[in-house]
């Protein structure tokens, strides 16, 4: 009978279980994140199976729809005609459109004119400050004319 024998044991097989026990922990953590996906992506029964990927479509201009050019699961591309919407409607926002920028040009000449009588007054008449005011004012102008013919392009 051995009495006293010690078995040791090596520090590699130590880490080896520990980097093991690791590694199972992690891929077992992965498929579940898998496995969760999977059930809450694409939902079954006995019965049937859910599947749908819903496309949220905005038109650029409101108005009432006249005509439908798709149908339910088509596929389509870049480009193509979904809907129609009535002309009327896309008229009056067109018009609109138009009134928006004569009123910006108007606008516009107004500030011009204002601006270059500042410009021409001396500074016993008027103020640096107020001819700065005049000139900023006429390059808002500016930007809102620019700003409704970009509305218009739209």
């Amino acid at each position: 009978m051995v009495v006293g024998l010690k078995t040791r044991r090596r520090p590699a097989f130590t880490v080896l279980r520990y980097v093991t026990t690791g590694v199972l922990v992690v891929a077992a953590l992965v498929a579940a994140r898998h496995g969760w996906q999977i059930y809450m992506t694409s939902p079954w029964t006995r019965n049937g199976m859910v599947r749908v990927q819903v496309a949220n479509v905005a038109p650029q201009i409101s108005g009432q729809i006249v005509e439908l050019r798709t149908y339910d699961n088509a596929h389509v591309r870049k480009g193509d005609i979904l809907y129609v919407i009535e002309k009327f409607d896309f008229e009056v926002a067109l018009d609109n459109a138009k009134a928006t920028i004569l009123n910006r040009e108007a606008d516009l000449a107004v500030k011009k004119g204002q601006n270059a009588r500042r410009a021409a007054l001396t500074t016993l008449s008027t103020s640096i400050e107020e001819k700065q005011v005049f000139d900023g004012n006429e390059k808002m102008a500016e930007a809102a004319l620019a700003s409704a013919k970009a509305g218009l392009a739209r």
